[in-house]
C-alpha cells in the first residue's frame, strides 16, 4: 500500500507539511478516522513518521497541529499525552528511523534538491523546471540551465575575496549509460537564437568590411587599417585545442560556453594537450587572464579577463580519465551531481503538455531578448558594468555557513577537502549572482547595480547545501583511485568504527545524519551504529535527539 503513496511523496524534503499530510492519509486508510486520545491511531502516525525519516521536532510540531485544534479535554493535558507519544516511539525507535521503502530507492544515494528551490526560482527557471516531474530530471536541468546563464551576462561582475568575478561557473553530471543524464541536450537551444543574432552580426560586419576593402582598392589606399570581422561562438567545441579555444575567447571578446554530453571529447583534448588545455579551464574559471603564442606569423593572443563556463556529462568510468591529475586542482572547480539513475522502465510515449523542445524554443526568443537589452555582447563604449552585491546579512550568513561547513568537512573527509570547499563557496556566490541576474528577466530597466534577493541567496544556499554531499562522493571516489594508482594500502577500518572517530564528542541526531551522509552511511544504517554505541556504553543519550560521548 505504501507504494502506491510514493510517487505523492518528497524523499528529498521529509520534514515537510505535504508528506506529514500524506502520512495521516495513510494512517486513516488502515485505522479509520482519528480519535480524540486514540493511542494506537497516534502511534501509528508516529512510527509512519519516524521511519519516513521524518525528523523528531517536526513529527511533534505537526502531530500537535494536526491534534491541537480538536474539542474535548485539557488543552495542556493532551499536548502533553501526545508529545509523550511521539518522544517514546522515537527513543524507542530509534534504529527504524529514516527505514521507509521508497519505490525508488536507488534514486537516494545523493539527495535531490528540496522543493524550497523550485518554489523560490525566478520566474523565468520556475516556467522551465515545471517541464519535468522526476526530480534528478528536474536538478540537472536547473542546474545545466544555470551553468548556460552563467555565460551570458559577462558585463556583470562582483567583488569576492577582493577580486574581481563573473558569473561562470563548471558543472559536471556523472550517471550511468541510459540513465537520463542526455536530457541536458536541449539546454544548448537556450543559446539558439543568441548565436543567430551573433552570427547575424557577423554576417554584417563582414559585408562592411568587404565594402571598405573594396573603397579602399578603388581609391588605391592602404587596406592594412581594415579589420577583418571573425565569426563569434557562443558554444566553443570541446574537441579542440589550448590555442583555439584562446583565439575563439578572444574573437569572442572573452566569453563562451565548453559544453559537450560526452566528456571523453574533452579528455582527449586534455590529454592531447600536455597540460595546457587544463591550465586554460583553471585560469578561466578564475577569470584570469589567459596568453598564448604561435611560432607562425609570430602570432600573440590575449584575453585579459576570461568568462568561460562549462557543461558535461560523463559516466562514473570516465570521471578519472577526466580529472586524473587531480593535485592539479581541475577537479575542485566542479560542481558536481551523480547519481545512479532509476532501474524501471519509462513511459517513452507519454504526451507532455508541452513539448520541451518547442518550451526551450520560446525560452530562447526570450532570453536573446534580454541579453539584447542589458547589451551582453554589445561592444560599444557606452555599455557600462553591473556590479553585483550581497547584502551586509547575507555577507554575515554566508561566512558562517561555510565556516561550519568547513570544519564539519575537514573533520570528516581531511584536509584535501577544503580547497574544494573554498571554491563551492565561489560557486554558490556565482549562482545567487546569476539568480540574481534572471530574476530581472520581467523588467524593462537595466540597472547599475543588483543586490541579491534573499530567495535566491536561500536557493544557492540549498543547492549547494545538497552538491556538498554529490561533491564529497566524487571525492572520495578520487581520492579511493589516487591511492589505488600510488599502491597506498586503502582504509580498512569497518564504517561502525569510521563513523565512530568523525563523530565529534557532543552532537545532534541532524549532525549525526550528516556526517553518516558523507561517509556513504545511510540513516537507518547510522542508527543502527549510534544504537550501539549505547549498548556499549561508549555514548550517552543527554536528551532526546542529542549525544555524547562517554569516552
Amino acid at each position: 500500500m505504501r507504494k502506491n503513496y510514493n510517487g505523492r511523496l518528497d524523499f528529498a524534503n521529509r520534514n515537510s507539511g505535504e508528506n506529514f499530510e500524506t502520512l495521516v492519509e495513510i494512517n486513516i486508510e488502515q485505522y479509520g478516522p482519528f480519535v480524540l486520545k486514540d493511542e494506537v491511531w497516534i502511534d501509528s502516525l508516529v512510527k509512519l513518521c519516524n521511519e519516513f525519516g521524518m525528523e523528531f521536532e517536526s513529527a511533534r510540531d505537526n502531530v500537535i497541529r494536526y491534534v491541537g485544534v480538536r474539542p474535548g479535554g485539557s488543552e495542556i493535558t493532551m499536548l502533553r499525552f501526545y508529545i509523550v507519544r511521539v518522544n517514546d516511539i522515537y527513543e524507542r525507535d530509534l534504529s527504524l528511523h529514516g527505514t521507509w521503502e521508497s519505490r525508488n530507492d536507488e534514486e537516494y544515494h545523493t539527495p535531490t534538491f528540496p522543493r524550497s528551490v523550485y518554489e523560490n526560482l525566478p520566474r523565468f527557471l520556475k516556467d522551465m523546471t515545471t517541464l519535468y516531474e522526476i526530480p534528478r530530471e528536474r536538478d540537472i536541468m536547473l542546474l545545466s540551465t544555470l551553468t548556460v546563464l552563467s555565460a551570458l551576462f559577462p558585463k556583470v561582475y562582483g567583488i569576492y575575496d577582493k577580486r574581481k568575478y563573473s558569473a561562470n561557473v563548471y558543472l559536471l553530471i556523472i550517471a550511468p549509460p541510459a540513465s537520463g543524464k542526455g536530457t541536458v541536450a536541449i539546454v544548448r537551444t537556450l543559446g539558439s537564437e543568441i548565436q543567430r543574432q551573433l552570427h547575424l552580426g557577423f554576417q554584417r560586419e563582414y559585408t562592411r568590411y568587404k565594402e571598405e576593402q573594396n573603397e579602399s582598392s578603388n581609391d588605391n589606399d592602404d587596406a592594412e587599417g581594415i579589420i577583418k570581422p571573425y565569426p563569434k561562438l557562443l558554444f566553443i567545441p570541446a574537441n579542440n585545442t589550448s590555442a583555439k579555444v584562446i583565439e575563439t575567447l578572444k574573437r569572442n571578446r572573452d566569453f563562451g560556453i565548453i559544453m559537450d554530453t560526452e566528456a571523453d571529447t574533452l579528455t582527449q583534448s586534455l590529454k592531447s594537450q600536455y597540460g595546457g588545455f587544463s591550465d586554460l579551464l583553471r585560469k578561466a574559471f578564475q577569470n584570469e587572464a589567459i596568453e598564448s603564442q604561435r611560432k607562425l606569423n609570430d602570432e600573440h593572443n590575449l584575453i585579459s579577463r576570461a568568462a568561460l563556463s562549462v557543461l558535461l556529462t560523463c559516466t562514473p568510468s570516465q570521471v578519472d580519465a577526466l580529472l586524473n591529475n587531480v593535485g592539479n586542482g581541475l577537479d575542485t572547480r566542479f560542481m558536481y551531481y551523480e547519481f545512479t539513475g532509476k532501474k524501471a522502465w519509462k513511459d517513452v510515449f507519454e504526451e507532455p503538455d508541452i513539448l520541451p523542445e518547442v518550451a526551450f524554443n520560446n525560452m530562447a526568443l526570450e532570453l536573446a531578448d534580454f541579453t539584447t537589452r542589458w547589451g551582453s555582447f554589445n561592444e560599444s563604449a557606452d555599455n557600462l558594468e553591473i556590479m553585483f552585491t550581497l547584502t551586509g546579512a547575507q555577507q554575515l550568513a554566508f561566512n558562517r555557513w561555510f565556516t561550519e561547513k568547513s570544519s564539519l568537512l575537514a573533520k570528516v573527509c581531511g584536509d584535501d577537502i577544503i580547497s574544494s570547499v573554498r571554491r563551492l563557496g565561489l560557486i554558490t556566490w556565482r549562482l545567487a549572482m546569476t539568480l540574481s541576474i534572471i530574476r530581472q528577466i520581467d523588467s524593462n530597466h537595466k540597472p547599475q547595480s543588483i543586490e541579491c534577493h534573499d530567495d535566491d541567496f536561500s536557493t544557492a544556499f540549498a543547492i549547494t547545501e545538497c552538491l556538498i554531499f554529490h561533491t564529497t562522493k566524487v571525492f572520495d571516489q578520487l581520492k579511493e583511485l589516487k591511492t589505488s594508482k600510488q599502491k597506498v594500502k586503502p582504509d580498512q577500518t569497518k564504517p561502525v568504527d569510521r563513523f565512530w572517530t568523525k563523530l565529534p564528542s557532543v552532537f545532534s541526531w541532524k549532525e549525526a545524519v550528516e556526517i553518516a551522509g558523507h561517509l556513504g552511511i545511510k540513516d537507518k544504517t547510522a542508527g543502527n551504529y549510534i544504537a550501539k554505541y549505547i549498548i556499549d556504553s561508549k555514548l550517552l543519550r543527554t536528551s532526546h535527539g542529542s549525544y555524547s560521548k562517554s569516552c
